[in-house]
């Protein structure tokens, strides 16, 4: 067996570029597993990588089956898909 690579809660929050709060809170309602040992915590790599892969955001729905299609073709018809406010 091989010993997992672990992680601080700080170091999660540096890597992922949040709040040590923010890692905290993921910790205590179960959303980020992790190690607890007396008062420290500590994130397996396996673990964070498993967070991450969960907090994906789907794919767009874009195109012609998107239910907003027909008003949104309508709106660049009618005024063009030229940006308003840089040099025109």
């Amino acid at each position: 067996m091989t010993i997992p690579i672990l992680y601080t809660p700080e170091e999660v929050a540096e890597k992922l570029k949040v709040t040590r709060r923010s890692v905290y809170e993921w910790l205590l309602k179960g959303r980020l597993r992790g190690l607890r040992a007396g008062d420290t915590w500590r994130i397996a790599e396996a673990d964070l990588m498993a967070f991450l892969e969960s907090r994906k955001a789907s794919a767009p729905h874009v195109g012609p089956k998107h239910p907003d299609y027909k008003r949104w073709l309508a709106y660049f018809q009618k005024h063009g898909t030229h940006s308003r406010g840089g040099n025109e």
